[in-house]
C-alpha cells in the first residue's frame, strides 16, 4: 500500500540543449521499452467494491506469450493494507466480478475462451461454486438483487438466422448486417435475462429471447430491474439500445427511452424512483456533450447537467481497449452521482449533489480524483462512499487505488506493473500548449526517449481516431516502445477533441479537415522547431480519423518525411455507404448523406488529393474491418499506384477496426516489423 505522490509534468518550452550529443540509435537506449515486454503489462480494469468498503475486485488483462491472446484473472484486494487474495483454481479466466450486499459472496465470470459463466466465490470459506450452466454462456457482468438472495444475468443465446441457401450464401432484408471483426453472416446472437435463487437454484426467465439485453441493474427496493434493450427496434441503423424496466416479480415491460438517444451506465436513485444514464438527442452525435439524464420509473426524463459544459462518461484514449464504451455512474443516498468525465487530457471522478429531479445539477461538484491522469474504472462503497478506482498516467499502465468520498486519503493498493517497469527506463512526458493559427491553444504531449537527450532526433506525430476521443495523461504502450528507438513521439487535442467544451468539440462537424488539419499543422511546427528534432526527419500517423487526417495532411503538405494511416477513411461517400452503421455517424458530423451533398463528400475525401501526395505511405488495414472498410485503404493504394508514389499497404487478416486495441500478439509482431522498418526506412538521415 502506498500514497500517492502526486506527479506533475508542466507545460514547458523547448528543453535546454544538453552538452552531451547522441545520435537515436537502439543500442544508446538499453532499457527502453521493446516488443517483448507486452507480455508483462497488466491492464486492470472493471472495479467493484464491497459495501462497507473493506475489499474490492479488479479485473486483470495481460497477454499470455503462449497462445498470443488475451487472458484475464480476478484479483480480490484489502483496501486497507493491499493484500491481494489469488480464487480458488477453477476456471481458466475470471473476471467481471460484483459484490454481494453482504460484502461476503463475490459473483463472477468464469470460463474457458469459448464460454463464460457465472460463479460465486465466498470470502469466509474461500470456495468457488458454479452458478450456471449456460449453453452459449452469459454474456456479461450480474446484477445482485438488494437482499442478496438472488442475481439476474445476461444469458446468451445461439445465433439464429442460418440461411436456407446453405453456408456463407444468404439474403439480407435489414439494416445492420456487420459486426467489426467478424465475418459477415446472416446469423444474430442475442442475449436475454435470467434470474437465479441463490437460496434454491431456482432459474426463471425475466425478458424473452430474441433481442440483445444488456447492463441489468436492480432497484435498491427490489421491485425493478433496469436494462438496456433493443427488443422494440431490433439491430437498425436509426435506433439503439433504450432504457428499459422489468418487474423483478410478474415480468411485466416498460420501455423509458426512445431508443433514438444515447443510453450508458443506468443507475438508480437511492429511494428506487429514478434512474440516471449518460445520454445525448442521438447516439451517432459523438461531438456534443454527453449529459446526465434522469427519468422517473413513470418515464418523466430530465437533463440534470444541461448547464454545465462538460462532456461525461469520455475517456482518454490509448492504445488499449479500457476505457471505451464503459462508463460508470453511481448515485449514493445523500452525496449525489459519482461520474466520470474528461478535462483537457485528463479523466476524473466527481461527485455532483442531487436534490429533487426537476432540479439541475448545482455547479459546485466535488472533484474525488483529479490531477494529470486517466481513471479507467471505478466503484462506490454503498456504505461508507469509499472509491475504489483504477488510473493510469503516462508512466503506468494503471494500478487499484481507494480514496474517501472526499478526495482525501488517497492509497495505492496494488504494483501489479512494478516489476516489469523497474527494469526500464521510460520516455519523459511534457504537456505544452500550442498557438494554431486563429489563436487557440491546442494541447500537445511530448515525449523525449529515455536515456541521454539526443539533438535533431527523428519524430513522429500522433493523430488521434474518433475524430472526438481525447488523447493526453495516459500510459501508451506504443509511444513507449517508439520512444525506445529514438523517436520524439508528440500527440495533441486538435479542434473536434472532447474535453474541452461542447464548441471546441463541434468545431470540424461538417468542415473536416479544417480548423483540425490546422492545428494538427501547428504542432507539427512547433515540434519542427524543437532543438531536439530533426525538422526533415518528421513522421505523421494516426488510425480511423487519426489516418483519415494523416492522409488529409500528405496531401495538403510536404512537411512531412513519411506517413502511416492505419484502418484510415479516404474516402468519405464509400465509407458513409459500406460501413456497419450504415452512415449514421458520418452524416452527422458532416451534416448530411452522400447524395444530399455530394460535392462535400467529395471535397473533404484524402482521396480526392492523393495525386499530389508525394510523401512515402505506410497503409496498414485490418481484413475484418467493418467500420473502415478495407475498400478505404486499397482504394488509396491504387490511385498513388497509379501515380507512381512511394507506397506500402499491410493487410492484416482476421482483425478488425480495434486491431491496434486488441490484435493477437502475433498479429501484433506482424505489424510493429513492417512499421518499424517503415520508419528507419525513411527517417534514417
Amino acid at each position: 500500500m502506498r500514497h500517492r505522490a502526486m506527479r506533475s509534468w508542466l507545460a514547458q518550452t523547448d528543453p535546454p540543449r544538453c552538452s552531451s550529443v547522441t545520435t537515436p540509435e537502439m543500442s544508446d537506449v538499453t532499457r527502453g521499452i521493446t516488443a517483448d515486454h507486452i507480455a508483462l503489462v497488466r491492464r486492470l480494469c472493471d472495479v467493484d467494491i464491497s459495501t462497507d468498503g473493506g475489499l474490492a475486485c479488479v479485473t486483470e488483462w495481460q497477454l499470455d506469450p503462449e497462445t498470443g491472446t488475451d487472458g484475464s484473472r480476478l484479483l480480490v484486494v484489502d483496501c486497507e493494507d493491499g493484500a491481494v487474495t489469488s480464487l480458488p483454481s477453477g476456471p481458466a479466466h475470471t473476471r467481471a466480478g460484483r459484490w454481494s450486499p453482504t460484502g461476503r459472496t463475490l459473483a463472477l465470470l468464469g470460463g474457458d475462451a469459448e464460454s463464460m459463466q457465472l460463479w460465486l466465490w465466498d470470502s469466509a470459506q474461500a470456495s468457488m461454486v458454479r452458478l450456471t450452466d449456460e449453453p452459449a454462456g452469459v454474456a456479461g457482468p450480474c446484477s445482485w438483487s438488494p437482499d442478496g438472495r438472488a442475481v439476474v444475468y445476461p444469458r446468451a443465446m445461439e445465433a439464429s438466422g442460418q440461411s436456407f441457401l446453405g453456408a456463407r450464401a444468404f439474403t439480407i432484408t435489414g439494416d445492420t448486417y456487420k459486426v467489426d471483426g467478424r465475418d459477415v453472416t446472416a446469423d444474430r446472437a442475442t442475449v436475454n435475462l435470467q434470474i437465479h435463487s441463490i437460496v434454491d437454484g431456482s432459474v426463471r426467465t425475466l425478458t424473452s429471447p430474441g433481442s440483445i439485453d444488456s447492463n441489468c441493474t436492480w432497484s435498491p427496493d427490489g421491485r425493478w430491474i433496469a436494462f438496456l434493450s433493443d427488443r422494440d427496434s431490433g439491430p437498425t441503423w436509426a435506433a439503439g439500445p433504450a432504457l428499459w424496466l422489468a418487474d423483478s416479480v410478474d415480468g411485466s415491460l416498460r420501455r423509458l427511452t426512445d431508443g433514438i438517444g444515447l443510453v450508458e451506465a443506468p443507475a438508480w436513485s437511492p429511494d428506487s424512483r429514478s434512474i440516471a444514464f449518460i445520454a445525448n438527442s442521438n447516439r451517432h452525435n459523438h461531438s456534443g456533450n454527453h449529459e446526465i439524464r434522469a427519468v422517473t420509473v413513470d418515464g418523466v426524463q430530465r437533463s440534470l447537467t444541461a448547464a454545465l459544459d462538460i462532456s461525461f462518461g469520455i475517456c482518454v484514449e490509448s492504445d488499449d481497449a479500457r476505457g471505451y464504451g464503459d462508463a460508470t455512474l453511481v448515485w449514493r443516498d445523500g452525496a449525489g452521482i459519482f461520474c466520470g468525465f474528461s478535462v483537457g487530457g485528463s479523466t476524473r471522478i466527481g461527485v455532483l449533489p442531487t436534490g429533487d429531479i426537476g432540479e439541475d445539477i448545482r455547479p459546485q461538484a466535488v472533484e474525488v480524483v483529479s490531477g494529470d491522469r486517466t481513471v479507467l474504472s471505478f466503484a462506490v462503497a454503498a456504505s461508507t462512499g469509499r472509491v475504489a478506482f483504477v488510473a493510469s498516467d503516462p508512466s503506468s499502465p494503471g494500478e487499484l487505488s481507494v480514496v474517501e468520498s472526499s478526495g482525501l486519503d488517497e492509497r495505492i493498493l496494488t504494483g501489479r506493473n512494478d516489476s516489469w517497469l523497474s527494469g526500464v527506463d521510460l520516455a519523459s512526458v511534457t504537456r505544452v500548449s500550442v498557438d494554431a493559427a486563429d489563436g487557440t491553444y491546442i494541447d500537445a504531449w511530448v515525449m523525449t526517449p529515455p536515456g541521454d537527450s539526443v539533438a535533431e532526433a527523428p519524430a513522429l506525430l500522433s493523430v488521434h481516431g474518433g475524430p472526438h476521443w481525447p488523447t493526453g495523461w495516459r500510459f501508451s504502450f506504443e509511444n513507449q516502445r517508439l520512444a525506445a528507438q529514438g523517436y520524439v513521439i508528440c500527440v495533441s487535442n486538435p479542434r473536434g477533441s472532447q474535453g474541452y467544451g461542447e464548441a471546441f468539440s463541434r468545431a470540424i462537424v461538417g468542415a473536416w479537415g479544417d480548423r483540425d488539419y490546422l492545428d494538427v499543422l501547428a504542432v507539427a511546427e512547433y515540434l519542427a522547431g524543437r532543438s531536439d528534432t530533426d525538422a526533415a526527419r518528421i513522421a505523421i500517423g494516426g488510425a480511423s480519423y487519426g489516418g483519415y487526417l494523416t492522409c488529409w495532411a500528405i496531401g495538403h503538405s510536404n512537411l512531412f518525411a513519411a506517413a502511416i494511416a492505419e484502418n484510415a477513411v479516404t474516402d468519405l461517400r464509400s465509407y458513409a455507404l459500406t460501413t456497419a452503421d450504415g452512415g449514421a455517424f458520418i452524416a452527422e458530423d458532416l451534416g448530411s448523406l452522400p447524395w444530399e451533398d455530394p460535392q462535400l463528400y467529395v471535397r473533404l475525401s484524402p482521396l480526392t488529393y492523393a495525386p499530389a501526395m508525394c510523401t512515402p505511405l505506410l497503409l496498414v488495414h485490418g481484413e475484418r474491418d467493418h467500420n473502415c472498410p478495407i475498400n478505404q485503404s486499397e482504394q488509396m493504394y491504387t490511385v498513388l499506384r497509379r501515380h507512381g508514389r512511394d507506397v506500402t499497404f499491410l493487410r492484416i487478416p482476421g482483425e478488425g477496426h480495434l486491431m491496434v486495441l486488441e490484435a493477437s500478439l502475433e498479429r501484433r509482431r506482424q505489424r510493429w516489423v513492417v512499421l518499424d522498418e517503415f520508419l528507419r526506412t525513411h527517417l534514417t538521415p
